[in-house]
């Protein structure tokens, strides 16, 4: 039924009538996902990263205070390293997150499957945090007195819905696959602010041709002066 629906019976018409218009307009139906399911992933992403920091937090916590041969179970490798890749996994997850929030916030287009990589990555890393949550905690993290495996059943969900894994994996690899010309991984951003910002902002080929003048001189030219010079072409703000 309808009111069953994860996020509402609104949130699925909107998303069919973007569908439909872009039908309508004949753009391709890769366009069409892109552009009506991208710019939502973030947000999912971002609520699937708030699971799975929750779950590194409570297991590390627990992992400090668990003693076991003398010492916090923390203390071996065998429980403190895959703790330390779960967290590595989460901060990479996040700046995915925060470049694909970005964008959407932007309206910079979701060329190369951005939000779908962000989506991707924090569910992946959501199930693998909770489940070796779980797997830290033994026979605790199984029952309902901890929230570990509760917040295992509600990752797994992120792996589902608004695309499963396999979608986005889909849709990254045809965006590889864009045939454009450009590389992939390969975002290209216009300049922002003032016309002073876009001729000399940080990766403007102007800026580039004069920092590197500036430094072929740096052991002919006078402390000072160079560091008056190197102040000049730090990135303008306006």
């Amino acid at each position: 039924p309808a009111e069953n629906l994860l996020g509402g019976q609104d949130k699925l018409e909107h998303k069919l009538a973007k569908a439909r218009e872009a039908a309508a307009t004949g753009r391709r139906s890769r366009s069409a996902t892109l552009g009506t399911f991208e710019q939502t992933r973030p947000m999912v992403a971002a609520q699937a990263l708030g699971i799975a920091r929750a779950a590194l937090e409570y297991v590390t916590a627990y992992a400090n205070r668990r003693e076991a041969f003398g010492g916090p179970i923390i203390d071996n490798q065998g429980v403190a390293f895959p703790l330390a890749d779960l967290a590595t996994g989460i901060d990479a997850a996040r700046l995915l997150t925060w470049r694909a929030s970005w964008m959407a916030a932007s309206g910079v287009p979701f060329e190369r499957g951005e939000g779908s990589m962000a989506k991707l990555a924090a569910s992946e890393i959501a199930v693998k945090t909770t489940e070796r949550a779980i797997q830290t905690m033994g026979g605790w993290g199984y029952i309902s007195d901890h929230p570990v495996e509760k917040w295992y059943r509600d990752a797994k969900l992120y792996t589902i819905f608004e695309g499963t894994s396999e979608i986005q994996r889909i849709v990254i690899s045809a965006a590889l696959g864009a045939g454009d010309g450009a590389p992939p991984l390969h975002v290209e951003l216009e300049p922002t602010g003032g016309p002073f910002n876009r001729l000399f902002g940080r990766g403007t080929p102007a800026r580039t041709r004069v920092a590197n003048a500036a430094l072929a001189m740096r052991d002919k030219v006078p402390a000072p002066a160079m560091r008056v010079a190197m102040k000049v072409l730090q990135p303008p703000r306006g």
